[in-house]
């Protein structure tokens, strides 16, 4: 009986290694790694190999679209190739999300950026589309002044000495998105609470994505995060439930700050089950001040090494509000340089430097057939810099629009497509506001001896070692 049940097994998986290799075979032609340096990477983990900078240099080696199949496995393709970006990501059919949304669905819940149900994605988009349009976004302006003011007065506490410019917005950015959905500022406590959270939950959901057993739901069980994992997830369920339990309170008494059906009201009057606000509210809210928080950081770093920027900056500011620090959302929409540089920083760093889809259909391109149920990899770190002259170079004047004729399927730090990010108005108005606002009032200064940018990415781009800035007053 032993003897049949091994003989059986065997076949099994001979079986299957042939199946999956007739599966795939047009993968062949795609250029890359060896199965070894793969083994050696994704499931041994190399603590030498940064994942990040390993799959950044793939396109520098391999060209512009890369196989990653440790065999019989599933293989995925790594893209910088504008052609996939194009055919694949701005294609109302190929919507699909990977497994890897599987882990953030835990994390954020079913919500717009995360589900995998394409039909409720449509609905859900549809219907969310209105609270980031124009209108709302422009009748929310008024309310960054408190927030800015706010994050002038910290910078002030830091005057004359290195501060780390990312970990002094993440704060103010969580606290903006959360009124913007809610119209309530929740607590320092609350706040420190969720980010503590937050961070455990991606560090551990970071080791998932790069271990073959961690990503497993049921191996992943028997492991020491496992323990980690689930409190660390309470914690931030229970202040988005929090959150949510409160505003639906204040519903109930009709309450409305500036004039416009709010995010929640919005959901509950189209039959959404609570479960799927919490969802909503969770997804925004993560993907929404993090982001957010690392692309103001990176603007003020770059800016901080750059007086001739920070003076274009300030001058321009000057020149459409003067010296006061009132400003209307048509003024930041007058704020040209001020958003090239937002967009210079974003090429270089964009804050989701990978997304991903599951291809449903096959598809060709270039000559190669790239079959169904493959996952692909969007590297945008690696779309811009194949497609811009001179991509290590700090350089705004690319987005003044006398010089910006970018192709869209070039330049894609909020993703592109029927999937693309849905705040995107809504997150460039805010790191306008929030920028110009603190050059009107502090010089930027890099530190001594120079600071070089050591970049890693997990599912936000970070930098390993810090952003630090020096802010002087400005006289």
């Amino acid at each position: 009986m032993y003897l049949v049940v091994v003989t059986f097994l065997l076949c099994f998986i001979v079986v299957y290694i042939i199946v999956q290799l007739r599966k795939y075979k047009e993968i062949n032609k795609v250029p890359g790694p060896k199965w070894w340096e793969l083994f050696q990477v994704l499931v041994l983990g190399n603590p030498n190999e940064d994942l990040y900078k390993y799959l950044i240099s793939l396109p520098e080696k391999y060209g512009s679209v890369v196989k990653i199949w440790l065999k019989p496995l599933k293989p995925a393709l790594f893209i910088a190739d504008k052609k996939y970006f194009e055919h694949i990501l701005g294609s109302k059919e190929h919507i699909n999300k990977t497994k890897l949304y599987d882990m953030l669905n835990i994390l954020g819940g079913d919500g717009l950026a995360t589900t995998k149900d394409v039909h409720k994605w449509k609905c859900d988009r549809k219907l969310l589309n209105n609270i980031f349009n124009q209108s709302s976004v422009a009748n929310y302006v008024p309310k960054l002044k408190y927030h800015a003011k706010k994050l002038k007065k910290l910078l002030e506490s830091y005057e004359n000495k290195p501060v780390d410019v990312h970990d002094i917005v993440y704060y103010t950015t969580l606290y903006i998105i959360i009124e913007y959905l809610t119209g309530d500022i929740i607590s320092e406590k609350v706040a420190s609470k969720l980010i503590t959270a937050e961070g455990k939950s991606l560090e551990i959901m970071l080791e998932r994505a790069k271990s073959v057993y961690k990503s497993n739901d049921f191996l992943f069980r028997f492991t020491k995060n496992y323990k980690p994992w689930l409190k660390s997830t309470e914690a931030m369920d229970n202040v988005f439930v929090s959150i949510l339990e409160e505003e639906i309170q204040k519903l109930q008494l009709k309450r409305d700050d500036y004039g416009k059906k709010d995010f929640i009201t919005v959901l509950m009057e189209n039959h959404q089950s609570m479960y799927s606000i919490l969802s909503h509210l969770k997804t925004f809210i993560l993907a929404g001040f993090d982001t957010t928080a690392t692309a103001t950081g990176f603007v003020l770093y770059e800016i901080s090494q750059r007086e001739d920027i920070q003076k274009n900056i300030y001058d321009e500011y000057v020149s459409i509000v003067g010296l006061k620090d009132e400003f209307t959302f048509d003024d930041i929409q007058n704020m040209t340089y001020t958003e090239a540089v937002i967009k210079e920083t974003m090429r270089i760093y964009p804050p989701i430097p990978f997304t991903e889809r599951k291809l449903k259909t096959p598809i060709d391109i270039d000559g190669v057939t790239i079959p169904a149920d493959i996952d692909l990899v969007f590297s945008i770190p690696s779309l811009h810099n194949k497609n811009f002259s001179n991509p290590d170079e700090f350089n705004p004047e690319r987005f003044l629009k006398e010089h910006d004729n970018i192709d869209p399927y070039e330049y894609t730090p909020f993703s592109i497509g029927p999937r693309d990010c849905i705040g995107r108005r809504f997150a460039l108005v805010e790191m306008k506001y929030l920028i110009v606002y603190i050059v009107r009032y502090f010089s930027l200064h890099p530190v001594e001896p120079q600071h070089n940018v050591d970049l890693t990415g997990d599912f936000v781009l970070r930098s390993k070692n810090g952003l630090p800035v020096i802010f002087k007053k400005r006289i």
